[in-house]
Formats: C-alpha cells, sequence, structure tokens
C-alpha cells in the first residue's frame, strides 16, 4: 500500500503538525492553544492518545522563521491506520509511517534538543 494512503496500518506513526496557531490541532482551535503553554499542549496530546496499549511523545518547535509546529510519534500495540492519525491530530499533519521505535525516536530527539539549546523546545 502507499505510504499514507487511508487504508496503510502502522503500529507507529511520526506526524508534524504545521503552524499550530492557525490550524489547531488533536480538537484544540488556535484561541485555546494560545492559552496554553508548550508543555501543556505537549502534555495533552500525549494525554489524549496515551492508553495501556498506545504511547506517544510530542516535541514543541518554533521554526527560524517563528513558525510553532509539533513533532508526534503515536504507538501502539497494534497497528491502527493512517486515517485514525488524521482524525485524531487534524488534517492539516503530515504523517508517515515511523522507521525505527520510539525509544529510537526518543534518542534522535535528544540529540537535536542539545544542538538547538537556543531554540525553543519542549520534549514530553
Amino acid at each position: 500500500m502507499a505510504k499514507g494512503s487511508k487504508d496503510s496500518r502502522a503500529r507507529s506513526w511520526f506526524i508534524v503538525c504545521p503552524n499550530i496557531e492557525a490550524n489547531g490541532v488533536c480538537g484544540l482551535n488556535a484561541e485555546k492553544i494560545a492559552t496554553m503553554s508548550e508543555e501543556a499542549l505537549c502534555q495533552y496530546v500525549v494525554d489524549r492518545w496515551s492508553t495501556d496499549k498506545r504511547s506517544a511523545a510530542c516535541l514543541y518547535c518554533i521554526s527560524e522563521a517563528g513558525m510553532k509546529h509539533l513533532h508526534i510519534v503515536l504507538c501502539s500495540t497494534s497497528a491502527f491506520t493512517f486515517s485514525t492519525v488524521k482524525k485524531f491530530l487534524g488534517e492539516k499533519a503530515h504523517i508517515e509511517e515511523t522507521m525505527g521505535k520510539k525509544q529510537q525516536v526518543e534518542v534522535l530527539w535528544s540529540s537535536f534538543f542539545v544542538t538547538l539549546v537556543a531554540k525553543k523546545i519542549v520534549l514530553i
């Protein structure tokens, strides 16, 4: 199946939610996002997804151009569809099947954080 088709199934997806102030994320609109701290927003996304069989990691970033966006990994013990992710996060999300395991992504993000100390980044 084509990567990113509605029929694609995987146990882990990597997502970028661009321009969250305009697009919203996870059912939150721009006004609600504006009232939340970066940590609270990431924790909200993680908490909404996570169960005893599902986990998530969320990274809040601000690009050099000032665009606020999220990098998210959603995982489950059983495969779930591209359309499930799209429905959960919103139509503007860029979604791809994760290559590697959640722990590998967390290590990558940790090294990314070290190289961007001057940038505003929150890892939940």
